[in-house]
């Protein structure tokens, strides 16, 4: 953008005789002239680092927000699995249980589904 002119007035009344005199000017920086294009493409060149700098910060948010959606559903796959454990070794309890009351199995069997029950229901998160 250019600077503002300077813009002069000259009024001269002469002492003797007639004929005003006035004068006017109008001063612009011829530098700026020259300056304009480059100015302009500066201002592209930065205005386009900056777009480029938002790109990347939304590019990373988004990074950061597909790699926590990784971690939750790979939490819940964790406790999808062990609720899976620990509703087939309480299962499994249940039946050695049965079985020992019907006098198919021997106790040291039943008690080590149990432990195992137990240790599932431990180890998963409450």
């Amino acid at each position: 953008m250019l600077r503002n002119p300077s813009i002069g007035a000259h009024v001269a009344f002469p002492v003797r005789g007639n004929g005003d005199e006035v004068s006017f000017s109008l001063v612009q920086d011829f530098l700026d002239v020259f300056m304009l294009p480059l100015r302009k493409r500066i201002a592209t060149e930065r205005f386009t680092v900056e777009v480029l700098r938002v790109a990347q910060k939304a590019l990373d948010t988004v990074a950061d927000v597909q790699k926590e959606l990784v971690d939750v559903e790979a939490s819940a796959a964790l406790l999808a699995y062990r609720k899976t454990v620990i509703e087939a070794t309480s299962g499994a309890a249940e039946l050695s249980r049965e079985q020992y009351a019907a006098g198919n199995v021997r106790e040291l069997r039943t008690s080590g589904t149990g432990a195992r029950a137990r240790r599932a229901r431990a180890l998963s998160p409450p």
